[in-house]
């Protein structure tokens, strides 16, 4: 991660769409290799259902925006989703927001999370953090 604070360690973001546009997308394309074409935005996201229990589930598309994932990655097509991308504003806990992404992997039916805010990034699977850096 020295690399990437290196080059994004300066930046301020005011918001998570700036984090969005100035660290998200960048780091996935310029660092990552990923093509825009794989970084699902999303409003572009295919449609999936989120389990409420055994016998009931909810449409994504009749969930408010804020429970969407920001982006999921998806290889060769959006019905190959890869992992899921969440951002928060620089100045939000990550951790409180954890809940929120574990119904992205129960909808999107992948186990891997980015979850950054700007100044920490932390990769999850499902409930494990599997890798975490902040910015000093």
């Amino acid at each position: 991660m020295g690399t990437i604070f290196g080059k994004f360690g300066s930046n301020k973001y005011s918001n998570e769409a700036a984090v969005n546009q100035n660290f998200i997308v960048p780091l996935l394309t310029d660092f990552l290799g990923y093509s825009l074409a794989e970084i699902i935005p999303e409003k572009n996201f295919t449609i999936f259902d989120v389990p409420c229990n055994r016998y009931k589930k909810v449409r994504s598309d009749e969930l408010p925006k804020n429970q969407r994932p920001d982006f999921v990655v998806c290889l060769e097509s959006p019905q190959n989703p890869k992992f899921v991308v969440e951002s928060k504003a620089s100045n939000e806990d990550l951790v409180k927001h954890k809940p929120q992404s574990l119904a992205y992997v129960i909808g999107t039916g992948v186990n891997f999370i980015v979850s950054t805010n700007g100044t920490e990034f932390r990769i999850y699977y499902a409930n494990d953090l599997v890798f975490e850096a902040k910015k000093h």
